[in-house]
């Protein structure tokens, strides 16, 4: 298991000795009976983990406790499994226990085991008996839990517990919460039972592949076995598991669970649903006589080996549900010669509907082993990428063993397409096992290990080879037989090479030589690592191997009580945090190092490294709980605008020590530029495809979009070309309208004779339209701008409509009945029915009283839930027993003005209604057909306004009223798109008040909100307009008494001269008391034409002169945009004390030297953040201040190329899997395996 927010702790767990065949500790024999150091110790758990925090240097062993409420004298019985749930906080460990100690060894039928579980709240490296479970019932009966007696379910037998899995997911209820499930069989019938926080369980419910004679008889018996959960999406419990009931067949079945456990689709008695048939019967195969036995695995035998997983990660492929089982290569059950027997290879089905079909992949499956030969793959095991849905699947190989086809090693393979392909296989083990040196009887067991995490791939398998040099077990005193050991690998498929660092991790000698102690370590064959950074930057960035360099940073965010907590976000390095922030100015030696206030007293360490993206845009506090901190994703380089994925928010509730990822499946994406928030209200504004709004009310885990960008909601865009023809053609991109529509023009440059008038429109195609009757030759050519607004085309007084949106509003027109008194009249007991006196009603399906059956009565009301049959005389009628509906007669009433109807409004136009929105009706006709409606309450809702609106259709059916209602404008007040540059907020004077946030829309201006984000106003008041159109960048501040600022970075400006050409001296106008920035060898663009700025001249307050060193060729009218590419420098600041109603110019200082911003000749003194989180100033002219990855670059003795110090956290692209080695050692881009160590 690989722990989701630190790649770097890895947890394994393996049936090891002496928990399943060694001898146990007898007490008071002064003998160390299990060999493990100590004489006569109590009884405890012998069943173990292995440990790594550092990404596999060390390894340490941890026992695994048995829950306190457990017999005492319990032993435990091996067969582990093991999972972190998401946010990697609560580490699962489930194994059997045996029911009678005695027993134990004895193996079936004689042994009984309890399933028990254990839990680490620290990665694996605590674990304590308060917090193990019985994995059941935990009832005492006699003193014992109920789980731990023999017959723990009441069936008059003995029951016997084996092969449990365990799977983690979101739960069905909550899905912002985790479930854990367990699945195993008892009598090989196979069990389930789930858990919300691996401790308490529910109570054993019976799934499926039950056999016995009849549905009714006891036992319960079968012959399954191999039971694997897994967790779809939406908290979807799906398990798979192996029927061995037929000779030379092994079916496959299956089953889900919509409730968490709880109920299964297969009742019990029901044949199970079938999703293959294959050829390895594990128990009764004809031509072993018994066990599937092979070459490789002689003694034990093979099963298909199935594993599952689920796709939850937003991709293409989400929640698909994979299945990796072996079968014979063929494909065809029965085969009885040694050649079909032993050919066998590694398949995958997959299902995209929740297991109703399994033809995902094809109408046959996918084979993964791509061994041409004849040999065995066996025991393989399939995991899902959840950061980018890919798919890995690993198994043991026999294809290098020759024709004895004895000796395996492991292998490995992953697929980039859903499973459709899988790349070429990857050898991953550095040595060939022999099954006959195991000794024991036990080959290779029955499993593999397998987690697929952030591109790299991790394995334990066991193994014999001794390819690690310390497995000479022989060699000891007495001989021992050699064992297995257990062995790790990596391998890394996201386009960083590492060199292998295999080891044998969890030896059979280690785990019973006498006096063993330690943690494993790596003492061979591993790569010297020297650190290479991120560390202080000294003049401003930190240059490492080809060019790669850390220190830009992107946002920072301050405690607002501890001045020791400070958070910084790197463009392309992640999150880091100080808790010592002082120690870097107090004029003290904090590390005794002889020196003071150096950067790494100040102790910045990076807390988001375990995540797919290092890029951060944004970070901010909660506003009352600064314990809640959150980081936004997405590209964020200012060089070459380059990043990690936008993967969404990153939240920690305990002020950065962990963090999750939040709104994924709406900020996917999305790059984030701005959060604030307040409790379970989240603001956050993005920049990518427009850029909008997003605002969440419980707490980041769901987004709402605020400022729309739906074809169907924008009913204004720009203009961008006009024709001077008949009639006139209006470039448009995108611009949604439909032939007929109204529009008015307005803002266009050149051609003003458009400019304020209305035209309807013909669509030519999606980016054009023409204007009707508008004759535009001997218009003045278009120049530039230009918008177009949807007017009042059907003159219903709807201006900039949403559109048509339809809705089924199901009125309270019918409902369930519970009871009819023979009464005279008739009472009826209906709860909750909201009739009023006089309605008509239908009654049907009563059972018992059938007399009413489909006849019509006048009702009285008794009270809110009865209501009586006017003149129906029930004293002579049948006895109620049960059923029954009541419906609304419309024929009698229909509806009528004033009537409410509750409506859940399906998506429509853009518009989503999340929960019931409320109608009034207005106005109906003379059958009650309602005529007119009014939107009363919308609940929680998007682009609606309460404006009255006027539905069509307007049929009454028996489900309810269906409306065709027109909404009009967005009731957010946002425009259409962004980008959203910044967002900031003004403190609440109180906890639960309401938060007034601003945000910037870029060129369209800043908009505030006073109730926390929900509702906007335009506030950019008396900010030049000029200046935001040719913006690139806008930046807000917000003091705590509601005064902001506003500063803005331009790129352009306008020539003040009518006609430019063959001058050296242009004049751009400038708006305010700052333009656009210049510096001497800066370029120029005018339409096209690009020249270069000599000198700059901003003396005159009406306009910047700019002489060039050359002339200008074209003719360029007033008004052309003149851009340059500049866009990080900055242009003006305005600040605003009425909430932006008016703004107010501020002066700056100016930066004579580069030709900055000039008032008055001060120099401006420009700061930034080194990785390390100390002031520096700007890197020398040429250098970049920012990183290509998150963390240094390193290089390795082998290549010289440079790799990755850290599992990576920015998977890149991986070109053809073709293309990819198959041979372990080979350096690559894609995928490697190479080296091995020892422990």
């Amino acid at each position: 298991a690989v722990n989701p927010s630190n790649p770097r702790n890895i947890v394994i767990a393996a049936n090891d000795l002496p928990s399943i065949f060694g001898n146990r500790e007898l007490p008071g024999n002064l003998i160390d009976d299990d060999g493990d150091g100590l004489i006569d110790e109590a009884a405890v758990s012998t069943d173990t983990v292995w440990v790594t925090t550092d990404g596999g240097v060390t390894w340490n062993r941890q026992v695994i406790p048995l829950p306190a409420a457990a017999p005492a004298g319990t032993t435990v019985h091996g067969d582990p499994t093991i999972a972190f749930n998401r946010d990697g906080s609560r580490l699962v460990y489930v194994h059997m226990a045996d029911k009678t100690p005695a027993s134990h060894g004895a193996g079936p039928p004689n042994e009984r085991h309890a399933m028990v579980s254990a839990v680490s709240l620290d990665g694996g490296v605590t674990w304590l008996p308060a917090n193990a479970g019985i994995v059941g019932d935990a009832t005492l009966v006699a003193g014992v839990p109920r789980a731990f007696t023999l017959d723990e379910d009441g069936d008059t037998v003995n029951d016997a517990n084996d092969k449990e899995y365990l799977a983690v997911g979101p739960d069905f209820a909550n899905p912002a919460q985790d479930r854990f499930v367990v699945a195993w069989q008892r009598h090989h019938v196979i069990y389930a039972s789930t858990s919300l926080n691996g401790v308490v369980w529910s109570v054993p419910v019976q799934v499926g592949g039950e056999t016995r004679p009849t549905p009714t008889s006891a036992p319960a018996g079968g012959h399954s076995i191999d039971s694997i959960p897994t967790v779809g999406p939406n908290g979807e419990i799906y398990i798979v598991w192996e029927e061995f009931g037929t000779a030379g067949q092994s079916r496959i079945k299956f089953d889900r669970s919509l409730d968490g456990g709880a109920h299964w689709a297969t009742a019990v008695g029901v044949p199970d649903t079938v999703i293959y048939t294959g050829s390895i019967n594990p128990f009764n195969d004809p031509f072993s006589l018994g066990q599937y036995n092979i070459p490789a695995q002689p003694t034990r035998g093979i099963w298909l080996g199935l594993s599952a997983d689920v796709d939850r990660s937003g991709g293409p492929h989400h929640g698909r549900l994979y299945v990796a089982f072996a079968d014979q290569a063929d494909r065809t059950p029965g085969s009885v010669n040694a050649a079909d027997h032993d050919n066998t290879d590694i398949f995958v089905i997959a299902s995209d509907d929740l297991g109703a079909t399994w033809t995902a992949l094809g109408a046959t499956p996918v084979r993964v082993s791509d061994d041409p030969g004849i040999n065995s793959q066996f025991f393989s095991w399939l995991d899902v990428d959840q950061r980018t849905g890919n798919v890995g699947v690993s198994w043991y190989d026999a294809r290098n063993a020759g024709a004895a086809n004895n000796t395996v090693q492991y292998f490995a393979a992953v697929s980039f397409d859903g499973g459709a392909t899988f790349s070429p296989n990857v050898l991953i083990s550095n040595g060939a096992s022999n099954p006959l040196l195991t000794g024991g009887g036990n080959d290779f067991g029955d499993y593999t290990g397998m987690a697929f995490d952030r591109g790299v791939v991790h394995m334990a398998w066991a193994d014999i080879s001794n390819s690690t040099g310390n497995n000479a077990d022989p060699l000891l005193a007495p001989p021992r037989p050699i064992r297995n050991e257990v062995y790790y690998d990596r391998a890394l498929v996201n386009g960083v090479s590492l060199a292998g660092i295999e080891a044998a991790v969890v030896s059979g000698k280690s785990l019973n030589a006498a006096g063993f102690s330690g943690p494993v370590v790596f003492n061979t064959g591993t790569p010297q690592w020297v650190e290479q950074g991120p560390g202080p930057a000294v003049g401003g960035y930190t240059r490492i191997g080809d060019g790669d360099v850390v220190g830009a940073i992107q946002a920072v965010a301050a405690h607002p009580t501890n001045r020791n907590i400070i958070f910084i976000g790197a463009a392309n390095g992640g999150v880091w945090r100080t808790t010592t922030a002082l120690q870097g100015s107090d004029t003290v030696d904090n590390d005794n190092d002889g020196l003071r206030d150096e950067p790494d007293e100040m102790g910045w360490k990076p807390v988001t490294d375990q995540f797919p993206s290092l890029s951060i845009n944004a970070i901010a506090f909660d506003l009352n709980d600064p314990s809640i901190v959150y980081a936004g994703t997405g590209s964020s380089s200012s060089f070459k605008l380059e990043g990690g994925m936008a993967t969404g928010l990153l939240k920690s509730t305990n002020g950065g020590d962990t963090w999750r990822l939040v709104g994924q499946s709406t900020l996917r994406n999305e790059v984030v530029t701005g959060i604030v928030a307040r409790g379970n209200i989240v603001v956050v504004s993005t920049a990518r495809g427009g850029g909008q709004l997003y605002r969440s009310t419980d707490g980041g885990d769901n987004f709402n979009r605020l400022s729309m960008n739906d074809p169907l909601m924008t009913k204004t865009g720009l203009i961008t070309g006009a024709t001077r023809a008949n009639p006139v053609v209006i470039t448009s991109p995108g611009h949604t309208l439909s032939s007929g529509d109204h529009v008015r023009i307005t803002g266009v440059l050149g051609m003003t004779q458009l400019n304020g008038r209305d035209f309807v429109v013909t669509v030519i195609n999606p980016d054009s339209f023409s204007l009707t009757g508008e004759n535009g030759t001997g218009h003045t050519a278009y120049t530039s701008a230009g918008i177009w607004t949807l007017d009042d085309e059907d003159g219903d007084g709807l201006i900039n409509e949403v559109g048509v949106l339809s809705a089924t509003v199901p009125a309270p027109l019918t409902g369930p009945i519970t009871g009819a008194a023979q009464a005279n009249p008739v009472v009826i007991t209906a709860a909750g029915h909201l009739l009023s006196n006089g309605d008509r009603v239908r009654i049907a399906g009563i059972v018992g009283m059938t007399q009413l059956n489909d006849r019509d009565f006048t009702v009285t009301v008794i009270n809110a839930n009865s209501f009586s049959l006017n003149g129906e005389n029930g004293t002579a009628h049948t006895a109620y027993t049960s059923g029954g509906t009541w419906s609304l007669n419309r024929a009698g009433r229909g509806y009528a003005a004033g009537d409410v109807l509750t409506a859940n409004v399906p998506g429509g136009g853009g518009v989503v209604i999340h929960r019931q929105a409320q109608f009034e009706v207005l106005a109906v006709d003379a059958d009650g057909k309602v005529t007119a409606v009014a939107l009363t309450d919308p609940g929680e809702y998007e682009g609606v306004t309460n404006t009255i609106v006027s539905p069509t259709g307007g049929t009454v059916g028996s489900t309810g009223l269906r409306l065709d209602i027109r909404f009009s404008r967005n009731e957010f007040n946002l425009p259409v798109s962004g980008p959203v540059s910044e967002l900031v907020a003004v403190p609440p004077a109180a906890a639960a008040a309401s938060f007034t946030v601003y945000a910037a829309f870029g060129s369209q201006g800043v908009f505030r909100s006073t109730d926390s984000g929900l509702h906007w106003t335009n506030v950019t008041g008396n900010i030049p307009q000029a200046i935001l159109r040719d913006s690139v960048r806008v930046r807000l501040a917000v003091s705590i008494n509601d005064t902001v600022y506003a500063a803005v970075a331009s790129n352009g400006g306008r020539l003040v001269e009518a006609t430019i050409k063959d001058v050296d001296v242009i004049k751009i106008k400038r708006e305010g008391p700052f333009f656009i920035p210049l510096r001497a060898g800066d370029k120029l663009n005018i339409l096209g034409e690009e020249v270069t700025v000599d000198s700059v001249n901003h003396s005159n307050p009406a306009f910047t002169l700019v002489e060039l060193t050359s002339k200008i060729q074209n003719v360029h009218p007033i008004g052309t945009l003149v851009t340059a590419d500049i866009s990080g420098r900055l242009s003006a600041i305005y600040r605003s004390g009425d909430g932006g109603k008016t703004w107010r110019p501020i002066s700056l200082p100016g930066d004579d030297e580069k030709g900055g911003i000039h008032n008055g000749g001060h120099r401006m003194t420009r700061t930034s953040f080194s990785s390390e989180g100390t002031p520096r100033r700007r890197p020398t002219a040429g250098s970049s201040a920012e990183s290509t990855r998150g963390k240094s670059s390193v290089t390795t003795e082998r290549t010289g190329r440079p790799l990755s110090t850290t599992v990576p956290t920015t998977p890149r692209h991986i070109p053809t899997p073709a293309t990819w080695p198959l041979t372990p050692g080979t350096t690559s881009s894609r995928w490697t395996t190479a080296g091995s160590s020892s422990s």
